[in-house]
């Protein structure tokens, strides 16, 4: 609701409903319970994720997963969406996600575009010249959803091209 007087302001109050039955069920959700309470609780107090050999379980009947993203909310999300079904690596610029993929072999890489550091398209360029890393299948996700930008993202060697936002049934 609103009350307003003029010269002297505006009231707003707005009233949200509690619970996820006002939803209906197409409504996605973040958080999941695929991912630990320990990795909620760094996620929600800033705490950047522990080093690779602390922060994954290896199962070895999953395949691996590299993701390449600087926002760090991002890349938790994207991990709740794959970690039922892949290792999770995570990296959160292009150099590291470089030195990840060199050192780890992941089977896929997920990587947005614009990144410090380095970027997806010059982490891919890297990726490809490498006869070691070449064949990881590499998926860029980025805000650029001109049609030109699709087109560069594919030639240089990328596998798909998925433009944010995104839905999940996309990735």
């Amino acid at each position: 609701t609103i009350n307003s007087k003029p010269g002297e302001g505006s009231n707003f109050t707005v009233i949200l409903p509690k619970g996820k039955e006002h939803f209906d069920e197409d409504t996605e959700f973040i958080l999941t319970d695929y991912v630990s309470e320990q990795a909620q609780v760094r996620i929600h107090s800033g705490i950047q994720p522990m080093p690779l050999s602390e922060d994954i379980d290896i199962d070895t009947n999953k395949e691996s997963m590299l993701l390449v993203e600087d926002n760090v909310e991002l890349r938790f999300f994207l991990k709740t969406i794959f970690v039922k079904h892949f290792n999770i690596i995570e990296a959160e610029n292009g150099r590291e996600g470089l030195q990840k993929a060199r050192e780890l072999s992941p089977d896929i890489i997920i990587s947005d575009v614009m990144m410090p550091e380095m970027d997806g398209i010059e982490m891919m360029k890297e990726l490809r010249a490498d006869m070691n890393t070449s064949h990881i299948s590499i998926i860029l996700l980025t805000a650029k959803s001109n049609i030109e930008s699709k087109i560069e993202g594919m030639e240089l060697g990328a596998d798909d091209y998925i433009v944010k936002p995104f839905d999940t049934k996309e990735v």
